[in-house]
């Protein structure tokens, strides 16, 4: 279940958060996606995007735990897998 929608400060990324502690980012203007983030136990109950820019997003859950992601998160990726020898898909 979808517990709560945020669009980014430029409206160029929608986000969700659900009860099954996951975050969903999606690009607003083409659908692409979702990207899926992870590094809840328990129900997200809220999120909120940096408003300067949007580069961070913070979330919040019902297991006392608050995260940080640094976005936009496919750039990370990107950076990531072009530093393993192997590469990944992205859902790896």
């Amino acid at each position: 279940m979808t517990v709560s929608v945020a669009f980014s400060p430029d409206s160029s990324r929608l986000a969700t958060v659900s009860s099954d502690s996951t975050i969903k980012i999606c690009n607003a203007v083409t659908g692409a996606g979702p990207l899926t983030l992870t590094g809840h136990a328990g129900l997200v109950a809220d999120m909120a995007f940096s408003p300067a820019d949007g580069t961070h997003m913070v979330t919040a859950s019902l297991d006392a735990t608050v995260c940080n992601y640094v976005l936009p998160i496919e750039d990370r990726i990107t950076l990531a897998k072009s530093r393993l020898a192997g590469g990944f898909s992205l859902e790896e």
